[in-house]
């Protein structure tokens, strides 16, 4: 057992002041009491067993704090320097510290104060990563620094030629941004001030705004407000669609919304209550005793009330109906709106107008859908030309291309009535008396599009006799829209004619040895029938006329001797020689030049007849036209094939 003095505390003592003395008073043991509780309590907090105070490093045990060089150095010099306070105090013999603490004034030879301050030195080195270069990458810095070469050059190479040039004074900067002061009098001013200045503005007698020619007036213009034209093809909000039980469902609930303001109106005495709706089905339950008194009179009163209901609502109906002037009204304020946007045009080509019932359906139905146009009628065939609004040109293209029946042909309802004087082929019937066969009557649309304004101002028709195209386009001058300039000049001798539709060129003619244009518009003697007057269509006829052997037997008699080599009148270019042209191209005939009426190439340019299709022949050295041949034959008849190849006689010169 230990000899050293134990410190006081709740075990027995063995010291002098703990002998049995003299029993004190009440208080002062309880006082006692209380102060060895409370030594004891102070002093176990930190000691460990046999009063042994504990080491500084096991002080925080209690808690958990992470652990770091700097704490385990503290910790490691704070246990040095309890230990060394131990050994102090045993050796001066005083009492043993308890709490382990050092007097502050004492150092502690184990603990260095530099190294605790400095932070620890060592880093860890982080490995570095492998980074690749992208392609490209140096070849771009080196394309940079060239560019950049190639800037500094060029400016210096500027810089050079401007200092040469002289011009260096420009390239001041704050001299050609400086703002230039104001001119006494604008120039916009001049002819309303009069003076060099505005200095006396502000006198009226020096203002030229009262005279005549000023351009400032006392008058004020108010243009006139126009209609944005997107509005005009705005399309009006259509009303919902509704199915018949939700159309049933809203008349059902408008009617019973009706039926309670009426209630309501009756009960506050607006309106007097109608008489009661008595029907043969409710008579005895709606009149009771009086139909059993007198029921004669009572079902005549029933009667009478049913026929009085029914008037009333005929009355009613035809007091909603339109009138017939508003009902025309109305149409027209509808067409009118529908043509404000846009005019579409239809061209309809028909093979024969004999029917009559066919020519009232096409104008009547063009006035009653506000339509403009012409009806041209014309022996061969005729052209209806109309133009209006889409809704009005929708029915009207219905009406000619599904509704009419083209093939049909009744008789006149006036046999003994006159057509006019050459004009039989408006008459249902032929010569003989019977009815024409149209079973091949046919009406087809050649064109159809939009166009700005309306061609024509009303519908009208005409019938022409034209056969030639100068006559045609004659009665179309007068027209402004363009897709119908040219359409008689490509129609009028097609037999199938499509919706192209082009401007003929003016048709070219020699001019003969001798003959120069001063003396042929000298000449004032009719001229042949050869000549530019001449119809062309005629001349086709009268070329076709001619019976093929006689016309072989003219041409090589005349014109085609043996032996001889033909050439361009104009530039002496060799052509063909007799043998090449019978030989190649069979049967020879030449007549005078044909006109050329349809667009393209001046070399191979083509013309549409009412039986053949002929190409020129053009001089392949000066690409004079000097005759022309037959394309393709529409007919059957092999006497509009055998020609094959046609020279110009007026053309052609012998160069043998």
């Amino acid at each position: 057992m230990s000899q050293h003095p134990q410190p006081g505390g709740l075990g027995p003592h063995h010291d002098g002041s703990s002998r049995i003395q003299k029993a004190d008073s009440a208080t002062d043991r309880m006082a006692a009491l209380k102060a060895r509780v409370a030594a004891a309590i102070g002093t176990s907090k930190a000691k460990g067993g046999l009063s042994v105070g504990l080491h500084p490093a096991l002080e925080d045990l209690g808690s958990w704090k992470p652990a770091s060089k700097s704490d385990t150095a503290n910790g490691q010099s704070q246990s040095l320097r309890g230990t060394s306070s131990r050994f102090n105090a045993n050796d001066k013999g005083s009492a043993l510290d308890i709490h382990g603490k050092r007097p502050s004034n004492q150092p502690n030879p184990y603990f260095d104060d530099k190294s605790a301050s400095q932070e620890p030195s060592g880093r860890q080195r982080t490995p570095r990563q492998l980074v690749f270069n992208q392609k490209g990458k140096y070849i771009q810095q080196g394309n940079a620094l060239r560019r950049q070469a190639a800037l500094e050059t060029m400016k210096r190479r500027i810089a050079e030629q401007t200092r040469k040039a002289g011009i260096d004074e420009d390239l001041d900067v704050e001299k050609n941004f400086v703002v230039q002061a104001p001119p006494d009098l604008e120039w916009w001013d001049e002819g309303l001030v009069d003076g060099s200045n505005y200095n006396d503005i502000d006198d009226p007698s020096k203002l030229k705004i009262t005279a005549a020619d000023s351009i400032v007036t006392e008058y004020i213009q108010h243009p006139v407000a126009l209609e944005p034209p997107q509005e005009r093809h705005a399309v009006s909000a259509k009303p919902m669609y509704l199915t018949s039980k939700e159309q049933a469902k809203i008349r059902r609930q408008r009617r019973m919304a009706e039926l309670k303001e009426m209630q309501a109106k009756i009960r506050l005495g607006l309106v007097p209550a109608p008489p009661p709706k008595v029907k043969k089905g409710n008579l005895m339950r709606v009149l009771g005793d009086a139909a059993v008194k007198d029921p004669t009179a009572v079902e005549a009163r029933v009667n009478r009330e049913i026929a009085e209901r029914y008037e009333n609502h005929i009355e009613a109906n035809e007091a909603r109906k339109l009138t017939k002037e508003q009902k025309h009204e109305k149409n027209a304020t509808n067409q009118q709106k529908d043509a404000e946007k846009g005019i579409h045009v239809l061209v309809f080509k028909v093979n024969s107008l004999a029917n009559g019932q066919h020519r009232y359906k096409i104008w009547r139905n063009a006035d009653q859908l506000a339509l403009s146009g012409t009806c041209i009628m014309h022996p061969k065939f005729s052209l209806v030309i109309v133009e209006g609004g889409q809704w009005s040109i929708k029915k009207y293209k219905k009406l000619m291309l599904n509704r009419i029946n083209w093939t049909e042909n009744l008789q006149a309802r006036d046999p003994e009535g006159n057509n006019g004087a050459g004009r039989d082929w408006l008459s249902p019937e032929d010569s003989n008396g019977d009815l024409k066969d149209m079973s091949l009557n046919e009406c087809k649309l050649i064109f159809e599009g939009e166009q700005k304004a309306r061609g024509f101002k009303k519908w009208g028709r005409r019938m022409t006799g034209w056969t030639t195209l100068r006559i045609a386009g004659r009665h179309f001058k007068c027209i402004t829209s363009t897709p119908f300039r040219s359409a008689p000049a490509s129609l009028v001798l097609s037999p199938n004619p499509t919706p192209r539709l082009c401007i003929p060129p003016k048709p070219t003619y020699p001019v003969r040895p001798g003959h120069t244009k001063e003396d042929r518009s000298m000449n004032t003697a009719p001229r042949p029938a050869a000549s530019r007057r001449h119809s062309l269509r005629n001349r086709l006829l009268e070329r076709l006329a001619l019976v093929p052997d006689e016309a072989m037997g003219l041409a090589y008699n005349t014109y085609l001797t043996s032996n001889k080599i033909y050439g361009c009148k104009t530039c002496k270019a060799h052509l063909a020689n007799h043998e090449d042209i019978i030989s190649r191209h069979g049967k020879a005939y030449l007549f005078h030049r044909v006109v050329n009426i349809d667009t393209g190439d001046p070399n191979e340019r083509n013309m549409t007849t009412g039986r053949h299709i002929v190409r020129d022949i053009a001089c392949h050295q000066c690409k004079e036209t000097v005759g022309w041949k037959y394309d393709k034959a529409f007919e059957t008849s092999e006497k509009y094939k055998e020609g094959k190849f046609i020279l110009e006689a007026e053309l052609l010169c012998n160069v043998a």
